[in-house]
């Protein structure tokens, strides 16, 4: 029997400029480097039978969402944060 892998991932707030341009989105906000790194890591770790879903979102101030599931599965850490750009 054939095994698969499966990561699900919950993208934040991603836009063409890699900046926040609507104030509410700075929670959720998702930088270009760290949705890359997030992406890899999900593809890094399917080599073996996996399902997980991981949310993704940059270390911003006001972030409300978990990531503590991305870093212990994927090893996520996010290096970027939207009051580092401001």
């Amino acid at each position: 029997m054939q095994s698969y892998s499966t990561v699900c991932l919950r993208i934040g707030y991603v836009n063409k400029q890699d900046h926040c341009t609507i104030p509410f989105a700075n929670s959720m906000w998702f930088s270009h480097r760290d949705c890359a790194n997030l992406i890899q890591l999900a593809l890094d770790v399917t080599k073996d039978p996996i399902f997980e879903i991981c949310y993704g979102v940059s270390a911003n101030q006001y972030r409300w969402v978990d990531i503590g599931h991305s870093r212990a599965v994927l090893g996520f850490v996010p290096q970027d944060s939207h009051e580092k750009r401001q």
